[in-house]
């Protein structure tokens, strides 16, 4: 409510319909291995899909799920980069995984906002440099305030249009 209050006096005459109009298009990738011991990388990504359910204006892709039937697995990743705000869900075993150091990658290319949740329970398999200089939450045991935390990371690194 307060980054919705505080872009309000930014913009005074504009409606709160446009600014919600706003919101509803920040779409959320989810980064994430499905290679890590107890399926951590994709469990963290579902709870955090489902915190951001529960929040208005904000749309979540994760590819199991949103990837349609009969579309190129890297065409619909790659197009959905280009236009969403990224989660990467770094687990051990996310930098070693190519599609996750693509979609870091991509996400860079495109000056995508971009924000890391450390979720490393033991060690990072394999170093990535493209993981720096953006915002980095630690965020262990998939715990609903540190989600929040995560995801307000991400919103603040969002730059609304002029």
């Amino acid at each position: 409510m307060l980054r919705h209050y505080l872009e309000h006096l930014r913009r005074p005459d504009e409606t709160r319909q446009a600014l919600l109009g706003f919101l509803k298009k920040v779409d959320i990738f989810l980064s994430h291995s499905k290679h890590d011991k107890n399926d951590a990388g994709e469990q963290v990504a579902k709870a955090i899909r489902k915190k951001l359910t529960e929040r208005d204006g904000l749309g979540s892709f994760f590819d199991v799920y949103d990837i349609p039937p009969g579309l190129k697995f890297h065409d619909v990743l790659l197009a959905q980069i280009e236009i969403s705000a990224v989660i990467a869900v770094h687990t051990d075993s996310f930098s070693s995984r190519e599609w996750c150091r693509r979609e870091i990658i991509e996400a860079k290319r495109h000056n995508r906002p971009l924000v890391i949740a450390n979720c490393i329970a033991d060690r990072d398999e394999r170093g990535f440099p493209y993981l720096g200089n953006v915002p980095i939450i630690r965020l262990e045991n998939k715990k609903a305030s540190r989600i929040e935390a995560v995801i307000n990371a991400l919103l603040d690194e969002v730059t609304l249009p002029r």
